[in-house]
């Protein structure tokens, strides 16, 4: 049950960091990177103490992949935007 709350868990900090992403490094790059990173690496430390490294890792890579499809996903939209299939949807 740990390992389905672990994938979970990944899916959704990788979900949130997609979303926040695009609009955080606009203004202060680096700044809001760093951020990203530590609240990524508190999550990563609470998921080792509450469970164990192989679940963090299940964790990061759960987190990377939803990261990525966010990204892909968000991309897509835009371009497809772009080229007015959208309509006025704001992306």
């Amino acid at each position: 049950m740990l390992t389905v709350g672990s994938i979970g868990l990944g899916l959704v900090w990788g979900w949130l960091l997609g979303l926040v992403w695009r609009d955080m490094l606009g203004k202060r790059p680096l700044h809001s990177a760093g951020a990203l990173l530590l609240a990524t690496i508190l999550v990563s430390l609470q998921q080792f103490l509450f469970t164990n490294w192989q679940r963090t890792v299940i964790f990061g890579v759960t987190a990377v992949i939803s990261f990525s499809v966010h990204l892909a996903w968000r991309t897509r939209l835009q371009s497809e935007n772009e080229n007015g299939k959208l309509g006025d949807w704001e992306i």
